[in-house]
């Protein structure tokens, strides 16, 4: 069968319906507000079809409701505030549609709330002070929007977020300190935004850390050492800011780290010999700043280095030998530097 309407007769005719799930199944045109009269529904998912037209208000009729997914559909309009009555939401997942307008603030109201995903829309406005209210919730996506403001602090009143992705917004202002009080956060993006200040030492006191992507905002000041704390950390992106000061050797500390990038920032010093220390790097990127001195043979300890980028410096001397241990090497990046010998 080719692609079809989802029936609005159909919600008349099952009223006692508790789940409908039709992802893929090439559906298309609106999804009709009838769907209000589902009093017992508690799973609509229909994601990856061509749904299009609003998010019915009605669908906030559906009070028994746990599961909303629509996500990679051509949904337009806004994001109805009515979804806010859903005391049972678990998971919100609009992702990959075409939605504008705010994000509701009424989304506060969502007791049970443990996954937001609004990501990948045309969203305007701040982000709601609101959703601090949502304290069982895991993980809120709103990147890839056109969200500007701060980044409001009460989010840290989240306690069990795991996962907070803000990035590919316009999002400006300082970074909240109160967002290291997040002690199951593992995943924190705030890349491509406007951000400026410094980088928060007390991010350190997130402990289950794994990546933290901070690049291409206006962030400057030094690097916490602090950050050496997070010992699960396997990605620290802070590319592309106004960072200065010395590359803290106490990153070396971070064995779990398969990806540093700190390229296109304004650190001096030379680079920490300590890096050798990390076995399980596999990208490293300090181009594009002004860090002097030589390339450090340790860095030939790096067994798993696959790319290894240090263009764009005022690097001296000679061209370890070492690094040609690094048999993984795809992407060696040495020119615009001063370095000599053979």
């Amino acid at each position: 069968a080719g692609p079809g309407p989802l029936p609005g007769a159909l919600f008349a005719q099952c009223p006692n319906l508790e789940g409908l799930r039709a992802a893929q199944a090439a559906l298309i045109g609106p999804l009709p507000a009838a769907v209000g009269a589902l009093k017992r529904l508690k799973a609509l998912q229909l994601d990856d079809n061509r749904l299009d037209g609003p998010v019915p208000a009605a669908v906030g009729q559906c009070e028994r409701l746990e599961v909303l997914s629509l996500r990679h559909n051509r949904l337009t309009g806004p994001v109805p505030p009515e979804l806010g009555a859903l005391a049972h939401l678990r998971d919100l997942n609009l992702h990959g549609n075409r939605l504008g307008g705010g994000v509701p603030a009424a989304l506060g109201r969502c007791a049970a709330l443990e996954v937001l995903g609004l990501g990948g829309n045309a969203l305007t406005g701040a982000i709601p002070a609101d959703l601090g209210r949502l304290r069982h919730l895991r993980c809120l996506q709103l990147f890839r929007n056109r969200l500007a403001g701060p980044v409001p602090a009460e989010l840290a009143q989240c306690r069990l977020l795991e996962k907070l992705g803000l990035g590919a917004n316009r999002l400006t202002g300082a970074i909240p300190p109160e967002l290291g009080s997040l002690a199951h956060l593992a995943d924190l993006q705030l890349y491509d935004n406007q951000l400026e200040g410094p980088i928060p030492a007390e991010l350190a006191r997130c402990g289950r850390l794994q990546t933290l992507g901070l690049g291409n905002n206006k962030l400057s000041g030094p690097i916490p050492s602090e950050l050496r704390r997070l010992s699960s950390l396997r990605s620290l992106q802070l590319y592309n800011n106004q960072l200065d000061g010395p590359i803290p050797a106490e990153l070396g500390e971070l064995r779990a780290l398969e990806a540093l990038g700190l390229g296109a920032n304004l650190l001096t010093g030379r680079i920490p010999p300590e890096l050798g220390g990390l076995g399980g790097l596999r990208d490293l990127q300090l181009y594009g700043n002004r860090l002097e001195g030589p390339i450090p043979a340790e860095l030939g300890q790096c067994r798993l280095l696959e790319t290894l980028g240090l263009r764009s410096n005022r690097l001296t001397g000679a061209i370890p030998t070492e690094l040609g241990a690094l048999a993984a090497l795809r992407d060696l990046q040495l020119y615009d530097n001063r370095l000599a010998g053979p």
